[in-house]
This record gives structure tokens, sequence and C-alpha cells, in this order.
């Protein structure tokens, strides 16, 4: 049976620096946090629930090679009213490999451009950015933010994920963030693409997948894993595209931890 409980988590002192830019303007589908750490706490009422969702993601839709990828069952998560928000299934593995020493980036040790999973909306949402995400299916896939002038002081860190409409976005390989951004604009309808915001909160709870409360941010957030594959050691190939890992015995601790992914279902930055 699926554990839907809702939690309050405090946050460590970076996550008290993001709540100055990410209070929250008015309702709406914001951030892919991913989670790894200590700590967490007191319950209160769910604004939403999940439900297990026994069928696969669209094959109309989706492409069979991400298809290949996934969980062939999904989540669900409700409202109040049982009414459908969104439906997420994530890949069966996540391949992981050493991490990036780039500055401000938190989870380089995801390769860029990975398939994270596949989300459906039930209804028109939010980005990070407050730009309209329409109903419909989606790929969900890590970015990180180009150092440059035009980015500056939009977040703390680079970490992203970007949503592209499923139909167009088929590889399963991972991907340059250029070519992502290509492919996400046709999401937001935007010179921008539909992104969602990448921070790490404490906590290593048990039980999952859950909702919780993150009272300060006024978030709330599907949380989740996907288990991990062995690290992996990729070499950029001689363009500087997008290449795909080969496992390594690697180290058999992080091979075992699974990857935390904590979705902010609620909630929309103020600030940009």
């Amino acid at each position: 049976m699926v554990d839907a409980l809702t939690q309050r988590v405090p946050t460590d002192s970076q996550e008290s620096r993001v709540a100055r830019l990410c209070r929250v303007r008015r309702p709406g589908f914001l951030a892919f946090v991913l989670v790894f750490g200590p700590g967490a706490v007191a319950l209160s009422r769910p604004h939403y629930t999940i439900e297990p969702l026994a069928e696969p993601a669209p094959k109309d839709e989706v492409s069979k090679e991400i298809l290949a990828l996934l969980e062939p069952v999904g989540l669900r998560i409700v409202d109040r009213k049982k009414a459908p928000y969104l439906d997420v299934w994530l890949v069966r593995r996540l391949a992981v490999e050493e991490p990036t020493q780039q500055t401000g980036v938190l989870y380089g040790h995801i390769p860029e451009g990975s398939v994270l999973g596949v989300l459906r909306l039930h209804a028109r949402q939010s980005d990070f950015r407050g730009d309209r995400l329409p109903a419909g299916v989606f790929t969900l896939r890590n970015a990180i933010q180009p150092q440059d002038g035009e980015h500056l002081g939009v977040s703390e860190s680079r970490d992203f994920v970007l949503l592209a409409p499923a139909k167009v976005d088929t590889s399963p390989d991972p991907l340059r963030t250029r070519d992502i951004v290509k492919l996400s604009v046709r999401a937001s309808g935007t010179k921008h693409p539909s992104m969602l915001y990448l921070i790490r909160l404490a906590g290593e709870p048990k039980g999952l997948p859950r909702i919780v409360e993150q009272e300060d941010l006024e978030y709330q957030i599907l949380d989740c894993e996907v288990r991990n594959l062995p690290i992996a050691k990729r070499e950029p190939t001689a363009d500087g595209a997008a290449q795909s890992p080969e496992t390594t015995s690697g180290d058999a601790d992080s091979a075992a931890k699974p990857v935390r992914l904590s979705i902010v279902i609620e909630g929309e930055a103020s600030e940009l």
C-alpha cells in the first residue's frame, strides 16, 4: 500500500537562503528536488495524497525507447476531492557517475541530460519561472544552468529539471542541455524552457513514496526514490556531446544507495 504521509521538513542553511528567493506567489507546479541526508519531523494534514497507478505511461505519447526505461506502473497525486492532479512514472534505474566539480552544481553525480521520468499533468500548471504549462505528457531530464550574465542571481545553485513534450523528446540517451532547451521551449511556448528547480533537503525518512509539506516554503512535495546503477565514468566526445556512461564496479555503497527524488508539486517562486 502506498504511504501518503505529510511531514514538515526543516531546512539547512542553504535552504534558508533559497527560501528568501522562493517565497510562494501563488499555487502552482514548481520544482524537482533531489534529496540526500539525515533528519525530519512532525505530521500535518496533506493537501494531496498518493495513489498507486496500475498502468504504464501512455504509449501514444511516449516513445517506445523511453517507455523501456520506465517503471511499468506509476504514482497518481490527487487532491482532497480525489481529483487527479498529476501522474508520474519514474525510470527503473538511474545511472550515476563520478561527481562533477563545477561551481554551483549540487547533483553532478547524475549525468547531465539523463531521463528521470515522465510526467502527466491533468490541468494547466506553472513552472519555476511562473510560465504556464499546458495539460499533457512531458519527459523529465536534469540540466545545468549556464554561467552567463543572463542567468546571474536567478538561483543559488545551477541544477534544474527541464520538461519537454514527450512526443518530441524520444531519445533514451542523455542529451546536451542546449538540445533539451530546444525541445522544452515547445512546452512553455516562450523563449525559456519549462523548468523545475533542484534543491537539497535534509532528512532520510522511511516509507517512500509520500507527500511532504515544507512549511517555510509552502511546498507540497512528492518524495520518492529511484534505484541506482553502479557509478559510471563518462568521457566527453570530441564535440562535447553527452555520451552514454559505461558502468564500472564503482563504490559498492554508492551503487546500493537509491537516488531520492522529491518533486515540489505546489508552490512557485516570487523572484527570478
